[in-house]
């Protein structure tokens, strides 16, 4: 296995993966396997007259990402940070509550940017 994420129909017709290595995700109706290669990406979002940004890491690559969107499934990050004044910061720093994933509208995407790398690694 190379470490993206790849597809085989279940039972239920959904995509799927053997289960020591992935979670089914069923909103978009894929699955996302958790690895050490992440990439990381913030998504602009608009809802409304209001946008908000999300950061986050993926197994999947820009490309993937937009080809995904663009086939109007929804979007998966993990690892949530959020940025205040270039300081990033855990999301339990920010919100205990919930766990630091987000999974994405399509239809509410903006734009995407990639970091070169963990934005919690990056300097100023």
């Amino acid at each position: 296995m190379d470490g993206r994420s790849s597809f085989a129909q279940g039972r239920s017709g959904l995509p799927r993966r053997s289960s020591h290595v992935a979670q089914l995700f069923s909103l978009g109706g894929f699955t996302h396997q958790t690895t050490k290669n992440m990439n990381w990406f913030k998504i602009k979002t608009q809802e409304g007259s209001t946008d908000y940004s999300y950061a986050g890491s993926s197994t999947h690559t820009l490309d993937q990402l937009v080809d995904q969107a663009m086939q109007g499934k929804y979007i998966r990050l993990d690892d949530l940070v959020y940025i205040v004044d270039g300081d990033v910061k855990e999301w339990a720093s920010w919100d205990k509550r919930v766990m630091p994933s987000v999974v994405i509208n399509p239809k509410t995407i903006i734009n995407f940017m990639q970091y070169k790398t963990d934005p919690r690694t990056i300097s100023k």
